[in-house]
């Protein structure tokens, strides 16, 4: 029976049969911690995602980074966001995820802007860098990272702009900024 899938009282749960001996019973024990389990119903992690906004524009100081903060999810398929913490998306389980970001700062051709990824509070994982630009609509700043991180890693976007004076990040519907994470291995 599949990873997902209902299951009767003789379930096998990715191959290991439940009921049997204590080395299935421990593997068994084992795999329910890594992926929860729910009566016969297995949750699996492999294809957890999110993807967040912010609907407000945010004051990015000068000469400093920021976390930005995220108000509304498009999708959250497994509580990676909480409004108690609302800069950052919690690793589900260990595993390999696809990070993005994207800001778009006020207009302003004064300076460089910035947006990095950071895990935990501590770790930069992605930084981009790029000197401003004068151009009516603002500058738009985004790239994306492969990460392996563990369960209960937290990962928040952070911008920086030198422009001499506070700048915003702009809010845009769902477009900017926005910030998101998929579960691939």
């Amino acid at each position: 029976m599949a990873l997902g899938q209902w299951g009767g009282s003789s379930a096998v749960m990715k191959g290991i049969p439940s009921g049997g001996s204590p080395v299935s019973d421990a593997l068994r024990a084992a795999r329910e911690a890594t992926y929860g389990e729910v009566g016969d119903l297995s949750i699996s992690y492999k294809d957890s995602s999110v993807r967040v906004y912010d609907s407000a524009n945010q004051s990015i100081t000068h000469d400093t980074w920021t976390s930005i903060t995220f108000d509304t999810e498009v999708f959250d398929t497994t509580a990676f966001h909480d409004s108690a913490n609302p800069s950052r998306l919690t690793m589900p389980a260990d595993g390999k995820y696809l990070i993005f970001a994207n800001v778009r700062f006020a207009a302003n051709a004064t300076g460089t802007r910035g947006i990095r990824i950071f895990v935990n509070g501590t770790t930069n994982r992605f930084e981009v860098q790029v000197p401003a630009v004068n151009i009516a609509a603002g500058n738009n700043l985004g790239g994306c990272t492969y990460l392996d991180l563990l369960l209960s890693d937290y990962i928040e976007v952070q911008a920086y702009q030198d422009s001499t004076a506070a700048l915003n990040v702009l809010a845009s519907g769902t477009l900017f900024p926005s910030f998101g994470a998929l579960r691939i291995a």
